[in-house]
This record gives C-alpha cells, structure tokens and sequence, in this order.
C-alpha cells in the first residue's frame, strides 16, 4: 500500500501496487480467415447526408450490417424486410444501400445535440455454419448493447468483423 499526493494542499490518495502473474492461451480459431474489408462513403456526415456501405470478402460469406447508435442501441440494418439475400463471394461484394433499395441510410443527430459518434458493425459469418442472422437478430429493432453482444458471443467464433466509427455533425 502506498499514496499518492499532488501537493501538500490536497488529501493524499491511497495507491495499492499489485503484481499479476499469468499465463495467456489464445484458442484456435474455428473458421479459415473471411478476409472481411468495408468502406464508407464519408466518416464525417452532416445531418440529411446519405451513408453507404460497401463491403467485400476473400471467400463467401453471410453478412450483417449492424448500427452501434449514439444512444447506446444497436440495431440490424442489414438484412432486412426489403433486402435478404446476405450472402456475398469473392467475385461479388455488396453495396448497402443499393440505388434502387426501398431502404436509405439518412443520417441524423439525436434531438439536440450538436455532433454523436456512432459505429457501423459490419459481421461476415462463415458459409458453413447452421446460422441465421435473420433468426438470431430482428431487422430495424433496437436492442440494448449487452442484448446484442450476448446473442453476438453464441455466433462470434464463426465470424469476422469490422467496425467503422463516423461522427455527424448538425449542421444547425
């Protein structure tokens, strides 16, 4: 046990010193690599700014386009109602929103605030695994973060991912 004081004008603070001894074990992975790669129009949005997507693999696998909200929610945006085929291969990647899509990425500040940083989380699961992303998660419906990383932690070891942060700013 020791302290720590910034000057003789204030309180000393206690300070424990600790030693941790341990041994590290990095477990095989279960998947080959996915060789997932995403891109985004902008990491900078301005409130009304149209968001896209492109995301691309070195093999073939499902896809899920997560968005990790300023206000602490994640939501699937991908697939969804309107776009289900997820599944991409190393000759064809996927552009979300595509031009003729019923969906559009409008980004938007929450009330009152002035800028928010969100993410993009974006999921490629191995082709071969038994699961669903449509079953595991509901399109377009908020969840609280925890919810969503322990559905995400029963599929993890099959997956790669990427997150991309991006800020928008009101522009207000």
């Amino acid at each position: 046990l020791g302290q720590y004081q910034k000057d003789a004008s204030t309180p000393p603070i206690p300070e424990y010193r600790v030693k941790i001894k341990a041994d590290v074990a990095v477990p095989e992975t279960k998947i080959k690599p996915i060789g997932l790669s995403v891109k985004t129009n902008s990491l900078i949005y301005k409130n009304g700014d149209r968001a896209t997507i492109e995301v691309k693999a070195q093999r073939t696998a499902q896809i899920a386009i997560f968005n990790i909200t300023a206000d602490d929610r994640v939501v699937m945006l991908f697939p969804n109602e309107y776009e289900q085929k997820n599944i991409i291969t190393r000759e064809k990647g996927l552009v979300f929103p595509q031009p003729n899509s019923r969906v559009e990425l409008i980004m938007q500040t929450l009330p009152n605030h002035k800028r928010d940083t969100e993410a993009l989380m974006i999921v490629a699961m191995d082709d071969t695994s038994q699961m669903d992303m449509m079953s595991l998660f509901t399109p377009s419906t908020p969840m609280a973060i925890s919810a969503f990383f322990d559905k995400y932690a029963r599929i993890a070891d099959f997956c790669e991912d990427v997150i991309v942060t991006y800020e928008i700013i009101n522009r207000e």
